[in-house]
């Protein structure tokens, strides 16, 4: 090597760095490689550490380059409109990025809402989002679609299956935000990924129901009783075990 280049390597420093643009639809993050030249004489010598000083604390550390991160961004937005006005919908936030370049962190969060049950004659939302599509001709006829929960590949998308054919297609690659991922659960749908609920309705929440029915409950608010019954009916008596 010459010394030319040796002086040009000593005066540079190369630097790669991944720059993540994210999307407030939630597609797919984009990584663009950047790299940038930095003139070694432009930046401040590092004193030699003190063995007198304390360590500084890698907490304190960690919060300060959070809160360097976030003043790139500006503040959170309001609150969307719920997705649904009932049965558990969701509702979001953007932020815009203020730096010229990236910002690093996601620009939309989501949290639930219209968490109250619906009334019976309100039906299935996933069974309304194929409904949806009655007007619509598939392989030259209308068809009467129902739904297909539970999909174990899938259980975002809208699969429907026709009353009559049998015919099942995907009518839509995502159904609409607060769609139950499984008829069982109460983790829901939220921009075509399945996104986990407690029982406390909060997304990313590991609370569960006990034995009892309580939520994050200990079991101790009900016992298991044996022994026998007897019931008095007009007709007759009868008895039974419990």
């Amino acid at each position: 090597m010459t010394g030319g280049w040796m002086w040009t390597l000593g005066l540079l420093l190369l630097t790669v760095r991944l720059k993540v643009c994210a999307t407030a639809n939630n597609d797919d993050a984009v990584f663009i490689r950047e790299f940038t030249l930095i003139r070694r004489d432009h930046l401040h010598e590092e004193p030699l550490p003190d063995s007198s000083q304390k360590p500084e604390d890698s907490s304190s550390r960690t919060a300060r380059s959070e809160e360097d991160r976030d003043t790139l961004w500006d503040a959170w937005g309001s609150w969307s409109e719920c997705s649904r006005t009932c049965g558990g919908g969701a509702s979001y936030s953007l932020r815009r990025c203020l730096s010229s370049k990236s910002c690093e962190g996601q620009n939309i969060k989501y949290r639930t809402c219209s968490n109250v049950d619906c009334p019976p004659e309100a039906g299935d939302f996933r069974a309304q989002q194929c409904s949806a599509h009655a007007d619509v001709r598939y392989q030259g006829q209308y068809h009467e679609w129902l739904p297909i929960p539970n999909d174990p590949e899938n259980p975002c998308a809208l699969k429907c299956k026709s009353r009559a054919s049998g015919l099942i297609m995907e009518l839509a690659p995502k159904v609409l935000d607060g769609t139950r991922c499984y008829t069982e659960s109460l983790d829901m749908c939220i921009s075509g990924a399945c996104q986990i609920v407690g029982c406390d309705h909060e997304l990313g929440s590991t609370a569960k129901e006990d034995n009892c029915g309580v939520c994050n409950g200990d079991g101790s608010s009900c016992r298991l009783v044996r022994g026998h019954y007897k019931s008095q009916h007009a007709s007759g008596k009868s008895t039974g075990a419990l």
